[in-house]
């Protein structure tokens, strides 16, 4: 089946792998689906991301900026309620993951409703790597959810999404993502994908992390309060 598709990136401070990975998200796109979209939200970066993506030639492409930095969880909830194709794909803007990783995703999304794609070998320090253990972790200890990296690139079903409504005003939105569809009862899968070397900013400074884990208990008090 050939669907419409919508590529949602948030970006910060990516001048650098901007365009680059906005061409090659350009160039797979064509060879999947002729109606999509790139959407690229730039949150507030402090370098030339505003100016690089004023000069990307692209029909396909719509981007904004944000006049004050909203955070990555934000940004990432703004893009999937902008999202207008029938699939919605999730792209990090620092291009440590690449646009052809879509296909690893592809073949699964006429069985389940959202596959994620898990870095088996992430190119990030090693606290980095102990952060997300301990956060996959919670989240399943908390919300009963099998998946080993809740934070990754996904494909999912626009039709899904829209039956679900997402609070999160951090970097838990993708864990609230997996929950609500999981709750609904539908389909999630996990595939391997490959994740380059890199530069990852501010995912896992304590700006970050700690207002994230904050909500991630918040959320999960008021559930079993109900």
């Amino acid at each position: 089946m050939i669907y419409s598709i919508s590529v949602i990136i948030p970006a910060f401070n990516d001048e650098i792998s901007l365009p680059s990975l906005i061409s090659e998200t350009n160039k797979v796109l064509i060879d999947i689906s002729s109606s999509y979209e790139i959407l690229v939200v730039n949150d507030a970066s402090i370098d030339q991301t505003s100016l690089v993506l004023e000069k990307m030639k692209f029909g396909k492409l719509r981007f904004w900026s944000h006049s004050k930095n909203k955070g990555h969880g934000k940004t990432l909830k703004e893009l999937y309620l902008k999202a207008s194709k029938q699939l919605i794909f999730s792209l990090p803007g620092n291009g440590q993951i690449r646009p052809q990783e879509i296909f690893k995703l592809l073949p699964h999304i006429g069985e389940f409703d959202m596959v994620i794609g898990v870095r088996k070998l992430r190119h990030v320090p090693l606290r980095r790597k102990i952060q997300s253990k301990v956060y996959n972790f919670l989240i399943k200890v908390l919300y009963d959810l099998e998946l080993s990296d809740v934070n990754s690139i996904r494909l999912l079903k626009k039709s899904k999404l829209d039956k679900i409504r997402l609070l999160a005003k951090t970097s838990f939105v993708d864990a609230e993502l997996c929950y609500k569809f999981s709750k609904k009862g539908f389909g999630i899968a996990e595939v391997p994908i490959t994740h380059l070397p890199g530069e990852s900013r501010g995912g896992g400074s304590l700006r970050t992390i700690l207002p994230t884990f904050i909500e991630t208990i918040v959320f999960w008090l008021n559930l079993r309060s109900r």
